[in-house]
């Protein structure tokens, strides 16, 4: 459960399936309410038809903009010993603590090909609708090279264009592995990509820099930092601890001028009923602290600076 905007939202409408949801597209999700925001109901002439029907309708509900537990449910939905009908209230500990829908997960290759993909359509388009040198590059056959972050991590993907035109072929270069893709169709809302071969077609919400993808592990969010100044592309291990969403401070665990470790847990803040820990990026010495035990956060709200001991 996350605070912020529902940047997109696509019920999955099924035979057999039956969604009830209070969420409009556009839509602001504060705290202020119960986190569940929409419930997937599925029946069939079995249980075993039931659930494949719903693992597939929560599956294929597109939400974008904000994090949902889409994964997590239909991961345990796919469970075998949820399958079977062996899931008691220790279901959770017994059998699925060691699931990735349980921790955040890094985008795949394929999917940050995606996205320069859809960055570079981006570009190709603005220059199509500029006139004069807009289309040239001193370049010349030079890849393309993005760098996109997410989260706190920094990925970097050379896109090499083989044809230009409204369906580009590209090869997308991540480190020592090669993705050759054909950008078949973008709408702004579905793209239609082929990768390595293989045909699919992704949700995406493209704003600015800023691009969001229903990725195989959930909602990712990348920010194209390619073009940013090298501090902030290397910010990654920056020194401020901004509020991921809106919520409540509930515990602060240093004071200014103590020196934390990278990793050290810092700030606690409650949210959608849950706690979410929040640690220093680097080592070095609290310069600042901004709120205070019990005080209302708004997302991306600064609440601890940290300088590096040698600052």
């Amino acid at each position: 459960p996350q605070t912020g905007t529902a940047l997109r939202w696509e019920p999955a409408l099924r035979d057999g399936i039956r969604i009830d949801h209070g969420l409009l597209e556009g839509q602001t999700i504060s705290p202020f309410y119960d986190p569940m925001l929409a419930k997937v109901i599925a029946y069939g002439a079995t249980r075993a038809e039931a659930r494949r029907k719903l693992v597939r309708a929560v599956e294929d509900c597109v939400l974008l903009g904000v994090n949902g537990n889409q994964r997590f449910l239909a991961n345990l939905l796919s469970h075998p010993e949820f399958a079977a009908g062996n899931a008691t209230t220790a279901f959770i500990a017994e059998h699925f603590a060691s699931d990735p829908s349980l921790s955040p997960q890094p985008p795949t290759a394929s999917e940050l090909a995606a996205a320069a993909a859809l960055l570079f359509q981006q570009s190709a388009n603005a220059r199509a609708h500029q006139g004069g040198l807009a289309g040239w590059r001193n370049a010349g056959s030079a890849p393309w090279r993005f760098v996109l972050k997410h989260s706190e991590q920094s990925f970097n993907v050379a896109l090499d264009v083989l044809s230009d035109g409204t369906q580009p072929k590209l090869l997308a270069t991540l480190g020592e592995q090669q993705i050759s893709l054909t950008l078949l169709a973008s709408d702004g809302r579905w793209a239609t990509l082929e990768l390595d071969g293989i045909r699919q077609r992704l949700a995406y919400h493209l704003d600015g820099d800023n691009l969001w993808l229903y990725g195989h592990n959930g909602n990712l969010q990348l920010s194209d930092i390619t073009h940013q100044p090298v501090s902030s592309a290397a910010g990654a291990g920056s020194g401020s601890v901004k509020a991921p969403m809106d919520g409540a401070i509930v515990e602060v665990l240093v004071e200014e001028g103590s020196s934390v470790t990278k990793g050290q847990l810092l700030v606690v803040l409650e949210a959608m009923k849950m706690e979410h820990p929040l640690k220093a990026s680097i080592d070095g010495v609290v310069r600042r602290i901004g709120v205070s035990r019990g005080d209302q956060v708004k997302n991306r709200q600064l609440l601890v600076e940290i300088e590096t001991s040698g600052a």
